[in-house]
């Protein structure tokens, strides 16, 4: 599982599919990766089944524009830490934790920057036994929830969010997060607990 650490990833611009569908892999050490011009993570990890831990620890990820499905139905999944993730360039935060129906507990979302988001549709759709999710930092005022644009795909700002989510208890947001988008609505409706 450390055969892959402090790998040199530093010309690395796509990682898209990159463990797609590994159905054995249980764990896997992606420590140390400085990835400055790594743009996109889309379906990075979708489908490994029986993954259950990623280490991520000292990740460099500056030029990260999309995160697109990035967990999407790794179904073994409980516990993951992304806190070392660069996301102030990133604007694709659709499907990233889609369909991780045992996963518990995600650390670090409040270290996110999302000023650049225009996307949230299904994050944590799927995510059934997961009981808080701290969007402290997140913000809203990019995100195009236009359904007008549906044919162009980037209608679906907000769509299916939270869907699924059957333990959610907590979810703690930033006052500069709205569904409507623009930064301006108060998040004290919002509040599930």
């Amino acid at each position: 599982k450390d055969a892959l650490a402090n790998w040199d990833m530093s010309s690395a611009v796509r990682i898209n599919h990159m463990f797609y569908a590994c159905s054995a892999q249980e764990e896997l050490n992606l420590s140390g990766w400085n990835m400055p011009n790594m743009i996109t993570t889309t379906h990075m990890f979708a489908d490994c089944n029986s993954l259950r831990s990623v280490d991520f620890t000292g990740w460099n990820t500056p030029s990260l524009v999309s995160m697109d499905a990035m967990f999407n139905d790794c179904h073994s999944l409980t516990y993951l830490d992304v806190s070392s993730f660069d996301t102030a360039n990133c604007n694709e935060f659709t499907q990233v934790f889609e369909s991780c129906k045992n996963l518990k507990t995600i650390v670090g979302l409040d270290k996110w920057d999302t000023g650049n988001a225009r996307t949230y549709e299904e994050l944590f759709s799927g995510c059934a036994v997961l009981k808080e999710v701290d969007l402290s930092t997140f913000k809203s005022r990019d995100v195009v929830n236009d359904f007008t644009m549906e044919w162009k795909g980037t209608g679906w700002g907000f769509l299916r969010m939270f869907s699924g989510m059957n333990s959610l208890e907590k979810m703690t947001l930033s006052a500069d997060f709205s569904f409507d988008g623009d930064g301006k609505v108060t998040t004290e409706s919002y509040k599930v607990s």
